[in-house]
């Protein structure tokens, strides 16, 4: 999100995942890649958890999601919900 100029512009990667996805396989690869590195990451820190690679598609999932309403409402309160619902995720798994 960037605050200094006043709007909120999204996350890069999933907007061009949303817009050029289909466009270009080689890119299409590259953004899963990018995806695939998150979800990564994210499974490491719940390596315990026997739900971790499904927690992990989720996070991912619901962050992308977030980002895109916050860009479409210009508005950080959909970031600000998703952070609260994956803490209480979390906290449950």
């Amino acid at each position: 999100i960037e605050r200094k100029r006043g709007k909120t512009t999204g996350c890069p990667v999933t907007n061009l995942a949303v817009e050029l996805a289909l466009a270009d396989r080689d890119l299409r690869a590259l953004l899963d890649d990018a995806f695939a590195l998150w979800g990564n990451a994210i499974r490491k820190r719940l390596a315990g958890s026997a739900r971790a690679d499904a927690l992990a598609t989720t996070i991912v999932a619901s962050f992308g999601g977030a980002m895109t309403l916050a860009k479409t409402s210009q508005s950080a309160q959909p970031l600000r919900s998703c952070a609260e619902s994956i803490s209480q995720l979390l906290k449950d798994a």
